[in-house]
């Protein structure tokens, strides 16, 4: 366990069957620092299970911290069936006793029934262990260890562009490959780069996009892994690309999985769009699928565009009436963050006149 960790308080649960139907009270926690104990369900018909959990207060001193748990059981209204009934803390050691607690053994029961030392016959169960403390923090208990291992040297990836003098770099969900996509470049080309070797991905690199597109990628060129599709910015919307063959090929054998284009190979906005850049999804990959919202300022004004990840569809548009940010040349200094559901747009009019025109808008969007 890595030093700062936090952990739930330590407890021991019993879950054990009801001899007879009754109604427990409530118990709460007595005079601190002391363990609570608690019941579950309250009121228990005859055969019905019912959780008997005791948990140890939290610690404020620090160092390690030996601590022990004991739960009483009274076998003429509850009754254990077997060891899958008791829950205690992760390494901490188990006693079971037949007399109250009396004696103890650590020799677990080998029956359910029908012998002085089975299941149906423990009075009490005990557990006891120790934790390295930092003491607490907002009411958990802050746990500790100094964890080893053996540190693997790899040799880093070049990422050599070839084509383009540039490029985004972003990672899948589980951070098993690296991702990159060439801008201002024709054909229009994602690379990919498998992080454990630093090697280049199988079946890399991708030409992504239908054959009659032949727009290249933009001066901003940007991706993102949305699940097991990336999704890239493009002339007149984004593009996918699925890889879940890529992902599924753990080792990065060769011919062991390939890109392809989603079966929407590109989700059509705004034609004359150049939708450089998009938020919803970070660099850093996104596990479930989600919407993406991505801005336009070379079309007819500065608009919003949003695309649903999972049905590949586009999803609505807003206009901030802000007119058109690009110069002549193409330059775009339009650029869009999320926070929540809240979306912030920001447009700088490149100009070689001086001032520049900035505006920045705040959106909120409802799923």
């Amino acid at each position: 366990m890595p030093p700062g960790l936090r952990s739930t308080v330590s407890a021991l649960a019993a879950v054990a069957v009801v001899a007879a139907g009754m109604v427990v009270p409530s118990v709460a926690q007595a005079t601190s620092p002391a363990v609570t104990l608690t019941i579950t369900p309250t009121s228990v018909a005859s055969g019905a299970p019912v959780e008997l959990k005791a948990s140890m207060p939290v610690r404020d001193d620090t160092g390690t911290v030996s601590q022990e748990i004991v739960q009483t059981i009274d076998p003429a209204k509850v009754r254990l069936t077997g060891a899958t009934d008791i829950v205690a803390p992760q390494g901490w050691t188990l006693s079971y006793s037949f007399d109250n607690g009396s004696t103890w053994t650590g020799t677990a029961p080998t029956s359910a029934t029908s012998t002085a030392t089975s299941w149906d016959k423990v009075t009490a169960v005990k557990a006891s262990g120790s934790l390295v403390t930092d003491g607490s923090d907002a009411g958990r208990q802050v746990a500790s260890a100094n964890v080893s291992g053996p540190v693997q040297s790899l040799a880093p990836a070049a990422l050599q562009s070839t084509v383009g003098d540039g490029y985004q770099a972003f990672f899948d969900p589980a951070r098993t490959r690296v991702f990159n996509v060439y801008h201002h470049n024709s054909p229009r080309r994602l690379d990919c780069w498998y992080i454990q070797t630093g090697a280049k991905c199988a079946g890399f690199p991708f030409t992504f996009g239908s054959g009659s597109d032949t727009s290249s990628t933009l001066n901003r060129s940007t991706g993102r892994v949305v699940g097991s599709k990336v999704w890239i910015s493009g002339y007149g919307g984004l593009y996918c690309v699925d890889i879940a063959a890529v992902l599924a090929n753990s080792g990065n054998v060769s011919g062991g999985g390939a890109p392809a284009n989603c079966s929407t190979p590109k989700v059509a906005l705004r034609a004359t769009g150049q939708y450089s850049v998009f938020a919803g999804a970070a660099t850093s990959g996104e596990s479930n699928e989600t919407k993406l919202y991505a801005v336009d300022g070379k079309a007819s004004g500065t608009r919003i565009s949003c695309v649903d990840t999972a049905t590949m569809t586009s999803c609505g548009e807003i206009d901030t009436g802000w007119g058109v940010s690009a110069t002549p040349s193409g330059q775009n200094g339009d650029s869009i963050v999320m926070w929540g559901n809240q979306v912030y747009v920001s447009q700088v009019k490149l100009s070689i006149a001086s001032p520049y025109t900035t505006r920045v808008g705040c959106y909120v969007v409802t799923t």
